[in-house]
């Protein structure tokens, strides 16, 4: 799938916008490489380095997934709660990552993911097929 590389770099600033519990988000390429990057404007950020490792080891679990784990279908996201942050990992046509990070004390994360971003995320998807 060939997505729109102008999507893509705008594609923090929209998702920040879906939620008001949205903390940062970044797009992250198969090598690791953050792409684009957006931080909500009241947000205190943890260090730049630990977000630069994040960004890689996401990029290195998901672009080498064993192929049995295909067998299970499609992933739509990956997340993990932390005492301090929600953090996701959706795909974005096998190509990128997204990376959004939640305020901790959340509870709807899921429906925010697949009612808004997968929605988000399938459209730029698609735009260029």
């Amino acid at each position: 799938m060939i997505v729109d590389d102008d999507e893509i770099y705008h594609l923090p600033e929209v998702v920040l916008r879906l939620s008001k519990s949205i903390r940062h988000c970044e797009v992250v390429d198969r090598s690791g490489n953050i792409v684009a990057s957006k931080a909500r404007n009241d947000l205190q950020p943890f260090t730049d380095e630990n977000g630069h490792r994040q960004a890689l080891e996401a990029a290195m679990r998901y672009f080498r997934t064993p192929s049995w784990a295909r067998n299970i279908g499609k992933m739509y996201y990956n997340a993990s709660r932390y005492e301090k942050v929600i953090g996701a990992v959706i795909p974005i046509a096998d190509r990128y990552l997204l990376l959004v990070s939640f305020d901790h004390n959340m509870n709807d994360f899921d429906k925010i993911i697949m009612k808004k971003i997968m929605l988000l995320v399938k459209r730029i998807s698609e735009s260029r097929l």
